[in-house]
């Protein structure tokens, strides 16, 4: 469960750092791109999805910084759109 709670709020870290960006005066994401960051996640999801069912990565020692990696690509996509 703790582990769960880290991913959660590596997530939503990461969503708040995208969508605060256009405060710190980075341009909003132009409308034609809108659609990219969802096929990013969805690309995210089938790749967390093979880790998870045939371990992916390989051993635990260099799973876990992969999955923090996606998790905070996730979370920048999903805070983008």
């Amino acid at each position: 469960m703790f582990v769960h709670f880290r991913l959660q709020l590596v997530y939503q870290t990461f969503v708040f750092i995208s969508r605060s960006s256009i405060s710190i005066g980075l341009p909003a994401l132009p409308r034609k791109l809108l659609p990219y960051p969802a096929v990013l996640q969805s690309f995210i999801l089938l790749t967390l999805i093979l880790e998870s069912a045939i371990g992916l990565f390989g051993s635990t020692d260099s799973a876990v910084p992969i999955v923090f990696l996606l998790i905070s690509m996730e979370g920048l996509c999903g805070g983008s759109a």
